[in-house]
Protein backbone atom coordinates (compact mmCIF):
# COMPACT_ATOMS: atom_id res chain seq x y z
CA UNK A 1 0.00 0.00 0.00
CA UNK A 2 2.80 2.39 0.76
CA UNK A 3 4.45 1.49 -2.55
CA UNK A 4 1.47 2.49 -4.48
CA UNK A 5 0.99 5.63 -2.77
CA UNK A 6 5.00 7.02 -3.25
CA UNK A 7 4.21 6.29 -6.83
CA UNK A 8 1.16 8.56 -7.08
CA UNK A 9 3.13 11.52 -5.34
CA UNK A 10 5.72 10.86 -8.06
CA UNK A 11 3.58 11.27 -10.79
CA UNK A 12 1.42 13.95 -9.26
CA UNK A 13 4.68 16.39 -9.10
CA UNK A 14 5.61 15.13 -12.65
CA UNK A 15 2.59 16.56 -14.08
CA UNK A 16 2.67 19.67 -11.94
CA UNK A 17 6.60 20.60 -12.87
CA UNK A 18 5.48 20.00 -16.96
CA UNK A 19 2.60 22.08 -16.13
CA UNK A 20 4.41 24.94 -14.94
CA UNK A 21 6.77 24.64 -18.06
CA UNK A 22 3.90 25.01 -20.67
CA UNK A 23 4.65 20.87 -21.46
CA UNK A 24 1.84 19.14 -22.40
CA UNK A 25 1.49 16.15 -20.06
CA UNK A 26 3.87 13.40 -21.60
CA UNK A 27 5.95 15.49 -23.87
CA UNK A 28 9.44 16.26 -22.97
CA UNK A 29 11.36 20.10 -24.48
CA UNK A 30 14.04 19.23 -27.42
CA UNK A 31 16.49 21.69 -28.48
CA UNK A 32 16.20 23.18 -31.89
CA UNK A 33 18.40 21.60 -35.09
CA UNK A 34 21.85 22.75 -36.06
CA UNK A 35 21.76 25.78 -38.16
CA UNK A 36 22.81 25.26 -41.57
CA UNK A 37 22.95 25.77 -45.42
CA UNK A 38 24.97 29.06 -44.19
CA UNK A 39 25.19 31.74 -46.76
CA UNK A 40 28.13 32.65 -47.64
CA UNK A 41 29.10 29.08 -47.96
CA UNK A 42 31.79 28.21 -45.57
CA UNK A 43 35.23 28.96 -46.93
CA UNK A 44 33.77 30.87 -49.81
CA UNK A 45 36.05 33.53 -51.40
CA UNK A 46 35.41 36.64 -53.28
CA UNK A 47 32.84 37.84 -50.95
CA UNK A 48 30.64 40.94 -51.66
CA UNK A 49 31.71 43.37 -48.44
CA UNK A 50 28.06 44.25 -48.43
CA UNK A 51 26.75 40.20 -47.75
CA UNK A 52 23.90 39.56 -45.58
CA UNK A 53 24.54 36.09 -44.06
CA UNK A 54 21.86 33.59 -44.02
CA UNK A 55 21.59 29.90 -42.59
CA UNK A 56 18.09 27.76 -42.17
CA UNK A 57 17.22 26.01 -38.70
CA UNK A 58 13.99 24.16 -37.15
CA UNK A 59 13.12 23.26 -33.90
CA UNK A 60 12.00 19.67 -33.73
CA UNK A 61 8.92 21.17 -31.24
CA UNK A 62 7.80 23.88 -33.49
CA UNK A 63 9.45 25.97 -31.14
CA UNK A 64 9.77 29.70 -32.42
CA UNK A 65 13.49 30.15 -32.28
CA UNK A 66 15.80 32.90 -32.03
CA UNK A 67 19.69 33.29 -32.85
CA UNK A 68 22.64 34.41 -31.39
CA UNK A 69 25.01 35.65 -33.88
CA UNK A 70 28.88 35.27 -33.74
CA UNK A 71 31.09 37.01 -35.89
CA UNK A 72 34.59 38.47 -36.20
CA UNK A 73 38.26 38.08 -37.89
CA UNK A 74 38.75 36.30 -34.81
CA UNK A 75 38.90 32.82 -35.20
CA UNK A 76 36.67 32.06 -32.12
CA UNK A 77 34.53 34.91 -32.95
CA UNK A 78 32.42 37.20 -30.26
CA UNK A 79 28.62 37.69 -30.26
CA UNK A 80 27.99 40.34 -31.67
CA UNK A 81 23.92 40.23 -32.03
CA UNK A 82 20.52 38.45 -31.13
CA UNK A 83 17.92 38.21 -33.94
CA UNK A 84 14.81 36.35 -34.78
CA UNK A 85 14.94 35.70 -38.52
CA UNK A 86 17.44 33.44 -40.23
CA UNK A 87 19.43 36.36 -41.60
CA UNK A 88 22.12 39.30 -40.21
CA UNK A 89 23.42 42.49 -41.92
CA UNK A 90 26.91 43.07 -40.34
CA UNK A 91 27.44 46.19 -42.40
CA UNK A 92 29.76 46.77 -45.35
CA UNK A 93 32.86 45.03 -44.96
CA UNK A 94 36.99 45.07 -45.20
CA UNK A 95 37.36 44.10 -48.70
CA UNK A 96 40.27 41.11 -48.93
CA UNK A 97 39.40 39.81 -45.40
CA UNK A 98 38.76 36.78 -43.46
CA UNK A 99 35.73 36.30 -41.63
CA UNK A 100 34.55 33.69 -38.57
CA UNK A 101 30.59 33.22 -37.75
CA UNK A 102 28.70 31.11 -36.21
CA UNK A 103 24.78 30.72 -35.31
CA UNK A 104 23.53 29.56 -31.41
CA UNK A 105 19.95 28.72 -31.73
CA UNK A 106 17.71 29.13 -29.30
CA UNK A 107 14.19 28.12 -28.55
CA UNK A 108 13.43 29.83 -25.52
CA UNK A 109 12.44 26.61 -23.18
CA UNK A 110 16.35 26.27 -22.04
CA UNK A 111 17.22 24.27 -25.29
CA UNK A 112 20.41 25.65 -27.85
CA UNK A 113 22.28 24.02 -30.77
CA UNK A 114 25.42 26.05 -31.70
CA UNK A 115 26.15 25.46 -35.51
CA UNK A 116 29.89 24.88 -36.72
CA UNK A 117 32.23 27.58 -36.96
CA UNK A 118 32.28 28.80 -40.49
CA UNK A 119 34.60 31.48 -42.16
CA UNK A 120 34.38 33.39 -45.67
CA UNK A 121 36.91 35.84 -47.87
CA UNK A 122 35.93 39.53 -49.03
CA UNK A 123 36.58 40.12 -52.52
CA UNK A 124 39.79 41.64 -53.09
CA UNK A 125 40.10 45.78 -53.47
CA UNK A 126 38.09 46.55 -56.70
CA UNK A 127 40.55 48.31 -59.11
CA UNK A 128 40.37 51.81 -59.76
CA UNK A 129 42.17 53.82 -63.22
CA UNK A 130 44.51 56.18 -62.21
CA UNK A 131 43.96 59.59 -62.08
CA UNK A 132 44.55 61.92 -65.13
CA UNK A 133 48.14 63.08 -65.76
CA UNK A 134 48.09 67.00 -65.70
CA UNK A 135 50.69 69.22 -64.94
CA UNK A 136 52.45 69.29 -68.27
CA UNK A 137 56.00 70.74 -68.51
CA UNK A 138 55.77 72.48 -70.82
CA UNK A 139 52.68 74.39 -70.03
CA UNK A 140 49.97 73.53 -72.94
CA UNK A 141 50.22 76.50 -75.77
CA UNK A 142 53.63 77.30 -74.34
CA UNK A 143 55.91 79.08 -76.52
CA UNK A 144 59.68 79.82 -77.23
CA UNK A 145 60.52 75.83 -75.54
CA UNK A 146 64.24 75.28 -75.70
CA UNK A 147 64.66 72.53 -78.82
CA UNK A 148 66.43 70.31 -75.82
CA UNK A 149 63.60 70.31 -73.99
CA UNK A 150 62.34 67.17 -71.64
CA UNK A 151 58.79 66.49 -70.73
CA UNK A 152 57.54 65.71 -67.61
CA UNK A 153 53.92 65.53 -66.04
CA UNK A 154 52.42 64.51 -62.68
CA UNK A 155 50.05 61.58 -62.09
CA UNK A 156 48.72 59.08 -59.45
CA UNK A 157 46.98 56.24 -58.82
CA UNK A 158 44.04 56.14 -56.12
CA UNK A 159 45.01 52.27 -55.54
CA UNK A 160 48.67 53.53 -54.68
CA UNK A 161 49.40 51.01 -57.69
CA UNK A 162 52.44 51.58 -59.78
CA UNK A 163 51.93 53.27 -63.11
CA UNK A 164 53.72 53.29 -66.62
CA UNK A 165 52.93 56.39 -69.05
CA UNK A 166 52.31 55.75 -72.63
CA UNK A 167 53.97 58.71 -74.76
CA UNK A 168 52.34 60.04 -77.52
CA UNK A 169 54.09 62.84 -79.68
CA UNK A 170 54.77 64.36 -82.48
CA UNK A 171 53.74 67.36 -85.21
CA UNK A 172 49.88 65.54 -86.21
CA UNK A 173 47.61 67.06 -83.46
CA UNK A 174 46.82 63.46 -82.89
CA UNK A 175 50.01 61.90 -82.13
CA UNK A 176 50.99 58.78 -82.20
CA UNK A 177 52.97 56.71 -79.58
CA UNK A 178 56.60 56.80 -79.10
CA UNK A 179 57.38 55.24 -76.19
CA UNK A 180 56.34 53.74 -72.35
CA UNK A 181 57.96 55.05 -69.55
CA UNK A 182 58.09 54.06 -65.85
CA UNK A 183 58.82 57.45 -64.83
CA UNK A 184 57.20 60.69 -64.96
CA UNK A 185 59.06 62.21 -67.86
CA UNK A 186 60.47 61.97 -71.42
CA UNK A 187 63.59 63.19 -73.31
CA UNK A 188 62.42 63.47 -77.01
CA UNK A 189 65.72 63.80 -78.19
CA UNK A 190 66.32 67.60 -79.76
CA UNK A 191 63.87 69.21 -81.61
CA UNK A 192 63.15 71.52 -84.80
CA UNK A 193 63.20 74.98 -83.98
CA UNK A 194 59.93 77.23 -84.65
CA UNK A 195 57.94 74.29 -84.54
CA UNK A 196 54.55 72.95 -82.93
CA UNK A 197 54.39 69.68 -81.61
CA UNK A 198 51.88 67.99 -79.82
CA UNK A 199 51.50 65.37 -77.08
CA UNK A 200 49.70 63.26 -74.13
CA UNK A 201 49.96 61.06 -71.82
CA UNK A 202 47.96 57.69 -70.99
CA UNK A 203 48.69 56.25 -67.56
CA UNK A 204 48.18 52.67 -66.69
CA UNK A 205 48.17 50.90 -63.71
CA UNK A 206 49.41 47.43 -64.51
CA UNK A 207 45.22 46.23 -63.40
CA UNK A 208 43.38 46.91 -66.85
CA UNK A 209 43.28 50.48 -65.86
CA UNK A 210 43.77 53.44 -67.90
CA UNK A 211 43.68 56.97 -68.40
CA UNK A 212 44.27 59.81 -70.93
CA UNK A 213 45.51 62.93 -70.53
CA UNK A 214 43.95 65.53 -72.74
CA UNK A 215 46.17 66.33 -75.86
CA UNK A 216 48.46 69.42 -74.78
CA UNK A 217 50.77 71.22 -77.48
CA UNK A 218 53.79 73.56 -77.33
CA UNK A 219 55.92 75.21 -79.85
CA UNK A 220 60.01 75.58 -80.38
CA UNK A 221 62.04 78.46 -79.80
CA UNK A 222 62.63 80.25 -82.78
CA UNK A 223 65.77 79.42 -84.86
CA UNK A 224 68.63 82.34 -83.46
CA UNK A 225 69.67 84.88 -85.76
CA UNK A 226 71.56 84.74 -88.85
CA UNK A 227 75.65 83.55 -88.84
CA UNK A 228 77.17 86.64 -90.70
CA UNK A 229 80.64 87.10 -92.05
CA UNK A 230 81.06 91.16 -90.64
CA UNK A 231 84.71 91.95 -91.09
CA UNK A 232 87.13 89.57 -93.22
CA UNK A 233 91.20 91.12 -92.72
CA UNK A 234 94.11 89.36 -93.69
CA UNK A 235 96.93 90.00 -91.59
CA UNK A 236 100.11 91.32 -92.75
CA UNK A 237 102.95 92.61 -91.13
CA UNK A 238 102.93 96.17 -93.37
CA UNK A 239 106.77 96.42 -93.08
CA UNK A 240 107.43 93.55 -95.02
CA UNK A 241 104.07 92.97 -96.35
CA UNK A 242 104.54 89.27 -95.31
CA UNK A 243 101.06 86.83 -94.79
CA UNK A 244 100.86 83.31 -93.89
CA UNK A 245 98.75 80.47 -92.32
CA UNK A 246 97.41 81.60 -88.47
CA UNK A 247 98.24 79.02 -86.28
CA UNK A 248 97.28 80.97 -82.98
CA UNK A 249 93.95 81.37 -80.99
CA UNK A 250 93.00 84.54 -80.48
CA UNK A 251 92.54 85.58 -76.66
CA UNK A 252 90.88 88.77 -75.40
CA UNK A 253 91.96 91.12 -72.77
CA UNK A 254 90.14 92.62 -70.37
CA UNK A 255 90.17 95.75 -72.12
CA UNK A 256 88.16 94.25 -75.17
CA UNK A 257 91.00 93.98 -77.85
CA UNK A 258 91.92 90.70 -79.58
CA UNK A 259 95.55 89.37 -79.70
CA UNK A 260 96.91 86.83 -82.23
CA UNK A 261 99.88 85.54 -83.62
CA UNK A 262 101.03 85.46 -87.04
CA UNK A 263 104.28 84.13 -89.19
CA UNK A 264 105.82 87.19 -88.14
CA UNK A 265 104.01 89.35 -85.88
CA UNK A 266 101.63 89.78 -82.63
CA UNK A 267 98.43 91.87 -83.98
CA UNK A 268 96.07 93.66 -81.81
CA UNK A 269 92.25 94.12 -83.33
CA UNK A 270 89.23 95.83 -81.60
CA UNK A 271 86.40 94.36 -80.95
CA UNK A 272 84.33 94.90 -84.46
CA UNK A 273 87.52 93.96 -86.14
CA UNK A 274 87.45 97.40 -88.02
CA UNK A 275 90.94 98.17 -87.98
CA UNK A 276 94.02 96.08 -86.27
CA UNK A 277 97.86 96.73 -85.71
CA UNK A 278 101.28 94.62 -85.39
CA UNK A 279 103.26 95.01 -82.72
CA UNK A 280 106.09 93.96 -82.93
CA UNK A 281 109.08 95.82 -84.70
CA UNK A 282 109.19 93.86 -88.25
CA UNK A 283 111.37 90.93 -87.94
CA UNK A 284 111.68 90.83 -84.01
CA UNK A 285 109.97 87.39 -84.32
CA UNK A 286 109.72 84.28 -85.76
CA UNK A 287 106.89 82.97 -86.45
CA UNK A 288 104.09 82.91 -83.47
CA UNK A 289 102.53 79.32 -83.70
CA UNK A 290 101.70 79.73 -80.21
CA UNK A 291 98.60 81.20 -78.45
CA UNK A 292 98.78 83.72 -76.41
CA UNK A 293 97.71 84.18 -72.55
CA UNK A 294 96.76 86.73 -70.55
CA UNK A 295 96.79 87.41 -66.61
CA UNK A 296 93.87 89.79 -65.75
CA UNK A 297 95.88 90.38 -62.32
CA UNK A 298 98.89 92.11 -64.14
CA UNK A 299 97.05 92.55 -67.56
CA UNK A 300 99.98 91.05 -69.59
CA UNK A 301 100.09 89.05 -72.09
CA UNK A 302 102.32 86.04 -72.43
CA UNK A 303 102.70 84.08 -76.09
CA UNK A 304 105.74 81.86 -77.26
CA UNK A 305 107.39 82.21 -80.55
CA UNK A 306 109.44 79.10 -83.17
CA UNK A 307 113.27 80.41 -81.95
CA UNK A 308 112.09 79.45 -78.02
CA UNK A 309 111.14 82.83 -77.07
CA UNK A 310 108.18 84.08 -74.99
CA UNK A 311 107.22 87.75 -75.79
CA UNK A 312 105.36 90.06 -73.17
CA UNK A 313 103.10 92.54 -73.64
CA UNK A 314 101.93 94.80 -71.35
CA UNK A 315 98.50 95.61 -72.83
CA UNK A 316 98.13 98.80 -70.20
CA UNK A 317 101.56 100.29 -71.15
CA UNK A 318 101.08 98.81 -74.83
CA UNK A 319 105.16 97.73 -74.80
CA UNK A 320 106.72 94.78 -74.83
CA UNK A 321 109.95 92.74 -74.63
CA UNK A 322 110.98 89.20 -75.32
CA UNK A 323 113.26 86.35 -73.07
CA UNK A 324 114.90 83.30 -74.15
CA UNK A 325 112.83 80.52 -72.43
CA UNK A 326 114.43 77.60 -74.16
CA UNK A 327 118.04 77.95 -74.40
CA UNK A 328 118.52 74.84 -76.38
CA UNK A 329 116.19 77.02 -79.15
CA UNK A 330 113.11 74.50 -79.29
CA UNK A 331 110.47 75.95 -80.51
CA UNK A 332 107.05 76.85 -78.35
CA UNK A 333 103.84 76.02 -79.87
CA UNK A 334 101.69 75.48 -77.12
CA UNK A 335 100.21 78.48 -75.19
CA UNK A 336 101.89 79.55 -71.68
CA UNK A 337 100.58 79.22 -68.50
CA UNK A 338 100.39 81.15 -65.55
CA UNK A 339 100.25 79.32 -62.59
CA UNK A 340 100.83 80.33 -59.03
CA UNK A 341 102.75 83.44 -59.34
CA UNK A 342 104.67 81.99 -62.30
CA UNK A 343 105.16 81.35 -65.51
CA UNK A 344 105.38 77.61 -66.75
CA UNK A 345 106.08 77.07 -70.85
CA UNK A 346 106.58 73.94 -72.49
CA UNK A 347 108.89 73.78 -75.65
CA UNK A 348 108.71 71.49 -78.67
CA UNK A 349 112.16 69.28 -77.14
CA UNK A 350 109.72 68.42 -73.52
CA UNK A 351 111.39 70.97 -71.38
CA UNK A 352 108.89 72.91 -68.88
CA UNK A 353 110.31 75.94 -68.22
CA UNK A 354 109.48 77.94 -64.96
CA UNK A 355 109.75 81.59 -65.03
CA UNK A 356 108.61 84.61 -62.44
CA UNK A 357 106.11 86.70 -64.29
CA UNK A 358 108.61 89.28 -65.69
CA UNK A 359 110.21 86.08 -67.94
CA UNK A 360 113.40 85.42 -65.92
CA UNK A 361 113.76 81.29 -65.76
CA UNK A 362 114.15 80.12 -62.23
CA UNK A 363 113.87 76.45 -63.64
CA UNK A 364 113.83 73.90 -66.54
CA UNK A 365 112.73 70.07 -66.38
CA UNK A 366 113.13 67.80 -68.99
CA UNK A 367 109.45 66.02 -68.77
CA UNK A 368 109.88 64.07 -72.53
CA UNK A 369 112.06 63.36 -74.99
CA UNK A 370 108.63 63.69 -77.34
CA UNK A 371 107.93 67.09 -80.11
CA UNK A 372 104.95 68.48 -77.24
CA UNK A 373 102.41 71.09 -79.32
CA UNK A 374 99.79 70.53 -77.10
CA UNK A 375 98.73 73.07 -74.96
CA UNK A 376 98.82 72.61 -71.02
CA UNK A 377 96.23 73.55 -68.83
CA UNK A 378 96.47 73.24 -64.68
CA UNK A 379 93.74 72.23 -62.16
CA UNK A 380 95.62 73.93 -59.62
CA UNK A 381 97.04 70.76 -58.25
CA UNK A 382 99.03 69.53 -61.03
CA UNK A 383 99.95 70.61 -64.95
CA UNK A 384 98.94 68.59 -67.65
CA UNK A 385 101.52 67.78 -70.75
CA UNK A 386 101.01 65.47 -73.43
CA UNK A 387 103.56 64.96 -75.87
CA UNK A 388 103.37 63.71 -79.60
CA UNK A 389 104.19 60.24 -78.55
CA UNK A 390 101.18 59.80 -76.48
CA UNK A 391 102.27 59.92 -73.65
CA UNK A 392 100.68 62.20 -70.68
CA UNK A 393 102.32 63.37 -67.65
CA UNK A 394 100.66 64.91 -64.51
CA UNK A 395 103.21 67.40 -63.54
CA UNK A 396 103.84 69.38 -60.15
CA UNK A 397 104.84 72.83 -59.43
CA UNK A 398 108.27 71.57 -59.12
CA UNK A 399 108.59 70.18 -62.43
CA UNK A 400 109.00 66.35 -60.83
CA UNK A 401 105.86 64.09 -62.79
CA UNK A 402 103.40 62.99 -60.22
CA UNK A 403 101.89 60.46 -62.70
CA UNK A 404 102.49 59.93 -66.27
CA UNK A 405 100.52 57.70 -68.64
CA UNK A 406 101.48 56.11 -71.74
CA UNK A 407 98.21 56.03 -74.24
CA UNK A 408 100.59 55.29 -77.35
CA UNK A 409 98.60 57.57 -79.11
CA UNK A 410 99.72 60.98 -81.28
CA UNK A 411 98.46 63.91 -79.31
CA UNK A 412 98.28 67.41 -80.79
CA UNK A 413 95.74 69.08 -79.53
CA UNK A 414 95.06 70.40 -76.13
CA UNK A 415 93.21 69.51 -72.31
CA UNK A 416 90.15 70.09 -70.73
CA UNK A 417 89.02 69.27 -67.11
CA UNK A 418 85.33 68.59 -65.72
CA UNK A 419 83.27 70.00 -62.90
CA UNK A 420 84.88 67.25 -61.43
CA UNK A 421 88.34 67.52 -62.35
CA UNK A 422 88.78 64.78 -64.90
CA UNK A 423 90.97 65.02 -67.44
CA UNK A 424 90.11 64.69 -70.88
CA UNK A 425 92.75 65.06 -73.96
CA UNK A 426 92.34 63.63 -78.12
CA UNK A 427 94.41 62.31 -80.33
CA UNK A 428 93.28 59.40 -82.71
CA UNK A 429 91.40 58.25 -79.59
CA UNK A 430 89.52 60.40 -76.96
CA UNK A 431 90.84 59.84 -73.60
CA UNK A 432 89.70 60.54 -69.96
CA UNK A 433 91.22 60.31 -66.86
CA UNK A 434 91.13 60.89 -62.96
CA UNK A 435 93.46 63.58 -61.43
CA UNK A 436 94.88 60.35 -59.84
CA UNK A 437 95.87 59.24 -63.50
CA UNK A 438 93.67 56.05 -63.29
CA UNK A 439 91.82 56.02 -67.03
CA UNK A 440 88.37 56.55 -67.10
CA UNK A 441 87.48 55.44 -70.31
CA UNK A 442 88.97 55.76 -73.80
CA UNK A 443 87.06 56.48 -77.28
CA UNK A 444 88.12 55.37 -80.39
CA UNK A 445 88.03 57.97 -83.56
CA UNK A 446 90.48 56.58 -85.69
CA UNK A 447 91.27 59.97 -87.35
CA UNK A 448 93.48 62.40 -85.99
CA UNK A 449 92.40 64.79 -84.05
CA UNK A 450 93.90 67.95 -83.46
CA UNK A 451 91.59 70.30 -81.33
CA UNK A 452 90.61 69.93 -77.34
CA UNK A 453 87.85 68.27 -76.28
CA UNK A 454 85.50 71.40 -74.79
CA UNK A 455 82.92 70.00 -72.60
CA UNK A 456 79.23 71.29 -71.72
CA UNK A 457 77.72 72.10 -68.31
CA UNK A 458 75.52 68.93 -69.28
CA UNK A 459 78.17 66.16 -69.34
CA UNK A 460 78.96 66.25 -72.97
CA UNK A 461 82.15 66.28 -74.64
CA UNK A 462 82.70 67.71 -78.40
CA UNK A 463 85.47 66.47 -80.11
CA UNK A 464 85.82 66.63 -83.87
CA UNK A 465 88.58 64.96 -86.51
CA UNK A 466 90.49 65.03 -88.99
CA UNK A 467 87.58 62.55 -91.03
CA UNK A 468 85.35 65.75 -90.60
CA UNK A 469 83.51 63.86 -87.93
CA UNK A 470 81.74 65.85 -84.60
CA UNK A 471 81.22 63.82 -82.06
CA UNK A 472 79.59 63.91 -78.80
CA UNK A 473 80.60 61.47 -76.04
CA UNK A 474 79.04 60.93 -72.60
CA UNK A 475 81.30 62.64 -70.33
CA UNK A 476 80.26 59.60 -67.48
CA UNK A 477 81.02 57.01 -69.63
CA UNK A 478 82.50 57.28 -72.71
CA UNK A 479 79.25 56.33 -74.78
CA UNK A 480 78.78 57.90 -78.32
CA UNK A 481 75.99 60.08 -78.31
CA UNK A 482 76.34 61.35 -82.10
CA UNK A 483 78.29 61.07 -84.54
CA UNK A 484 77.68 63.50 -87.72
CA UNK A 485 80.04 64.22 -90.69
CA UNK A 486 80.62 67.27 -91.31
CA UNK A 487 81.90 67.35 -94.71
CA UNK A 488 85.11 68.64 -94.72
CA UNK A 489 88.34 68.01 -91.73
CA UNK A 490 87.93 69.73 -88.28
CA UNK A 491 91.24 70.77 -87.88
CA UNK A 492 90.80 72.90 -84.59
CA UNK A 493 88.68 73.36 -81.19
CA UNK A 494 84.72 73.72 -80.60
CA UNK A 495 83.36 76.46 -78.97
CA UNK A 496 80.02 76.45 -77.03
CA UNK A 497 77.53 79.11 -76.50
CA UNK A 498 75.91 80.54 -73.82
CA UNK A 499 72.57 79.06 -75.25
CA UNK A 500 73.98 75.49 -76.27
CA UNK A 501 74.66 76.00 -79.63
CA UNK A 502 78.16 74.53 -80.40
CA UNK A 503 80.24 76.04 -82.91
CA UNK A 504 82.87 74.55 -85.44
CA UNK A 505 84.39 74.57 -88.39
CA UNK A 506 84.79 71.89 -90.76
CA UNK A 507 86.62 72.56 -93.96
CA UNK A 508 85.98 75.72 -94.89
CA UNK A 509 83.06 76.37 -93.01
CA UNK A 510 82.11 78.02 -89.80
CA UNK A 511 79.24 76.10 -88.26
CA UNK A 512 76.57 76.38 -85.89
CA UNK A 513 75.64 73.01 -84.75
CA UNK A 514 72.70 71.36 -82.72
CA UNK A 515 74.19 70.36 -79.26
CA UNK A 516 72.52 66.99 -79.06
CA UNK A 517 72.44 66.13 -83.28
CA UNK A 518 75.12 67.78 -84.69
CA UNK A 519 72.91 69.14 -87.77
CA UNK A 520 73.62 72.10 -88.64
CA UNK A 521 72.01 75.53 -87.91
CA UNK A 522 73.37 77.90 -89.90
CA UNK A 523 76.81 78.52 -91.52
CA UNK A 524 79.60 81.30 -93.31
CA UNK A 525 82.01 79.83 -95.44
CA UNK A 526 85.48 81.09 -95.56
CA UNK A 527 88.73 80.89 -97.19
CA UNK A 528 90.73 78.01 -96.04
CA UNK A 529 91.22 75.69 -93.47
CA UNK A 530 91.19 76.39 -90.52
CA UNK A 531 94.02 75.07 -87.49
CA UNK A 532 93.05 77.98 -85.20
CA UNK A 533 90.78 77.75 -82.08
CA UNK A 534 88.26 79.85 -82.30
CA UNK A 535 86.98 82.53 -79.43
CA UNK A 536 83.56 84.01 -78.58
CA UNK A 537 82.49 86.95 -77.20
CA UNK A 538 80.68 90.39 -77.73
CA UNK A 539 77.98 88.15 -79.71
CA UNK A 540 80.70 87.48 -82.26
CA UNK A 541 83.20 84.42 -83.05
CA UNK A 542 87.15 85.59 -84.09
CA UNK A 543 88.67 82.87 -85.87
CA UNK A 544 91.74 82.93 -88.79
CA UNK A 545 91.88 80.07 -91.44
CA UNK A 546 95.59 78.93 -93.43
CA UNK A 547 95.32 81.20 -95.74
CA UNK A 548 96.24 84.51 -93.33
CA UNK A 549 92.82 85.98 -93.11
CA UNK A 550 90.97 87.08 -89.70
CA UNK A 551 86.94 87.16 -89.37
CA UNK A 552 84.84 88.73 -87.34
CA UNK A 553 81.51 86.54 -87.31
CA UNK A 554 78.19 87.52 -86.09
CA UNK A 555 76.98 84.68 -83.71
CA UNK A 556 73.79 82.66 -83.12
CA UNK A 557 75.43 83.75 -79.15
CA UNK A 558 75.74 86.22 -76.69
CA UNK A 559 78.87 84.45 -75.40
CA UNK A 560 80.68 81.45 -74.57
CA UNK A 561 78.92 78.79 -72.16
CA UNK A 562 79.51 79.56 -68.16
CA UNK A 563 83.15 78.31 -67.54
CA UNK A 564 82.45 77.81 -64.01
CA UNK A 565 80.22 74.62 -64.85
CA UNK A 566 81.82 73.86 -68.37
CA UNK A 567 85.17 74.02 -70.20
CA UNK A 568 83.65 75.76 -73.16
CA UNK A 569 86.66 76.15 -75.64
CA UNK A 570 90.27 76.31 -75.90
CA UNK A 571 92.42 76.74 -73.05
CA UNK A 572 88.73 77.28 -71.06
CA UNK A 573 88.14 81.03 -71.15
CA UNK A 574 88.70 84.19 -73.16
CA UNK A 575 91.89 84.89 -71.62
CA UNK A 576 93.19 81.28 -72.48
CA UNK A 577 94.11 80.93 -69.17
CA UNK A 578 93.99 77.00 -68.84
CA UNK A 579 92.94 76.66 -65.38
Amino acid sequence: MKRILFHLICAAFVVFIAACAGIAPGILNQPPNAPSNSTPTDNATDVDIDVTLSWTCSDPDGDTLTYNVYFGTASTPTIVATVTTESYDPGSLNYNTKYYWKIVAKDGKGGQTSSPVWNFTTESTPNTAPEQPSNPDPTDGATDVPIDKTLSWTCSDPDGDTLTYNVYFGTASNPTIVATVTTESYDPGSLNYNTKYYWKIVAKDGKGGQTSGPVWNFTTKAAPGTMTILQTILLTDKAVDNTGPIYSSPCISPGGFIYVGGQTNLYKLNNTGTSYGYLLTSGFTLPIWSSPTIDCSTDKLYVGNNDGEVIIFDTTTQTYSKTTVSGAGFAIYSAPIVWGGSLYVIDAGGYLHKADLDGTVTGSYLITAKDVRASPITDGTYLYIADSGGNVYAVNPDGTVEWPYSTNDSILGGFALDASGNVYVAGKTLWSFTPSGTLRWQLAMNSQSYGVPVISSDGRVYIGAEDGVLRIVNCADGSLESASNLGGPILSSCLIGDNDIVYVVSGTFLRAVNPLTGSTIDFVELNSYVESNMVLHFGKIYVADQSGYFYVVEALSDTISDTSGSWPMFQRDRYHTGM
